[in-house]
Parts: structure tokens; sequence; C-alpha cells
């Protein structure tokens, strides 16, 4: 709840900003979220998936709604993007994460945000757009080391 409260806080804070800068947003919160509160990173991404039906159900609802945001971005594609697309990048951002936090790298994940952000935003947007937003990225992550 936690992850996805401090997610949408950040896509939602501009309704106004284009949907790959909310997205970035977002992605960003989560990201320095997750590396500034490594044993909540861990439970809610790695635990999670032994802590029994009710715990797999919520967690299913919670990636359900990350799949919201991703899936604003078929406004803004030239192109007639698969519907399955949107769960299928958080689905890849999920295993992801789950790779960095098992392998002890949480407090890097910020740094993951240009890659994250072009992964995200090129089905909809396309290469050179998507590079432009991984672009807008790095920038962000230099200023904030």
């Amino acid at each position: 709840g936690r992850l996805l409260e401090t997610t949408s806080a950040a896509f939602d804070a501009n309704p106004d900003a284009p949907w790959a800068e909310r997205i970035r947003d977002g992605v960003a919160a989560l990201l320095d979220l997750l590396a500034s509160w490594p044993e909540g990173a861990k439970f809610a991404i790695v635990e999670v998936l032994a802590a029994g039906p009710n715990a797999l159900v919520r967690r299913d609802a919670v990636l359900r709604r990350f799949a919201e945001f991703v899936d604003g971005g078929r406004g803004q594609s030239p192109i007639e993007v698969p519907g399955i697309t949107s769960v299928a990048i958080v689905g890849g951002v999920q295993e992801l994460l789950y790779s960095e936090v098992i392998h002890g790298a949480t407090v890097q994940l910020p740094g993951r945000l240009p890659d994250i952000v072009y992964w995200i935003t090129q089905p909809f947007l396309g290469n050179d757009a998507a590079a432009a937003e991984r672009q807008r990225a790095r920038r962000s992550v230099r200023s904030l080391s």
C-alpha cells in the first residue's frame, strides 16, 4: 500500500503534465522509496510471494494499478499498442526490482530510473521519444546526486 500510495501521489501531482513526465515522476518516487526502505522493499517485492493467498491478491491488485499508470501511454501512441503491453511492462519492471533487491542492490535502484523510463515509454512513444525521456531521467538522477 505504501508503495502504491507514494507512486500514485507522484504520478498524480501534476495531472496536466505529459504522460511520460508523470511516469518518470511516479517511477522515481517508487525507486527512491524502495532505496530508502530496504526492509520494506524486500518484503513487498520478494517475501510477499511466500506470504500467502491474501498477500498475493493484494500484490496483484497493486500491480494492476501500476499497469493503469503505464496504460495511460496508449493515448500518446501513434500506433495501436497491444492490450497486454502495460501488464507485460509492469511484470518486467517487477522482475527487475526483484532481481536488484535479492542481489543486495536496493539502494542503487534510483540509478535505474533512466532505463526503466525508456522501457515503459518506448512501446507507446517510439524509440526517439523514449530516448529523449531517458535523457530527461538521466538529468534528474544526476541532479539528485
